[in-house]
């Protein structure tokens, strides 16, 4: 006895064809070239966000440190960067901070740093930070500006009331209406 296996053709049994596999092919190129371009700015972003970060906390731990320590700290960008130093009253000079995390810092890559000082209608020594964090808690009233290309930030103080991001103090203006 002879069994003869007839397989119908159904579409199962079928592989791809030539244009299907090419339609997929040419969608996940236009996602990955997507996603490609994209990634640099997401990863500039990031770097933008983390640098806001840490400067509002290095900020606000210095203001800290001069409080707890009844030391005068002061904040002064340079180039590309930042540092704080601190008050030496028997040499009467300002010293850098080296230690950790109040060491010179270098901003990221295309990140700037700009000061608006206020209230100072007289010209300001040489050798003193522009932005002071004193032991009694002042501040000098000022902006911290932090900008890249795509983004900016403005951290800023009255003197008293410590260093707050422009947006979260507009985020409660507007809540008061």
């Amino acid at each position: 006895m002879q069994t003869s296996v007839c397989r119908s053709s159904s579409l199962s049994d079928r592989g791809f064809t030539l244009i299907e596999i090419l339609v997929v092919m040419v969608i996940v190129t236009v996602i990955t070239g997507i996603a490609v371009a994209t990634m640099p700015m997401l990863v500039t972003e990031r770097e933008f966000d983390r640098e806001a970060h840490r400067l509002k906390a290095v900020l606000e731990l210095a203001s800290e440190r001069a409080i707890v320590q009844a030391e005068e700290i002061g904040f002064t960008p340079e180039g590309d960067g930042y540092y704080f130093s601190r008050y030496d009253p028997l040499s009467q000079r300002w010293d850098k901070l080296a230690e950790s995390p109040w060491q010179p810092r270098q901003l990221a890559e295309g990140i700037s740093l700009e000061l608006e000082i206020e209230g100072f209608d007289y010209e300001q020594p040489r050798n003193m930070p522009p932005i002071l964090l004193l032991s009694s808690g002042e501040l000098t009233p000022s902006n911290i500006i932090l900008a890249d290309a795509g983004n900016e930030r403005m951290l800023t103080t009255d003197g008293l009331s410590g260093f707050q991001w422009q947006d979260e103090l507009d985020d409660v203006s507007g809540d008061d209406q």
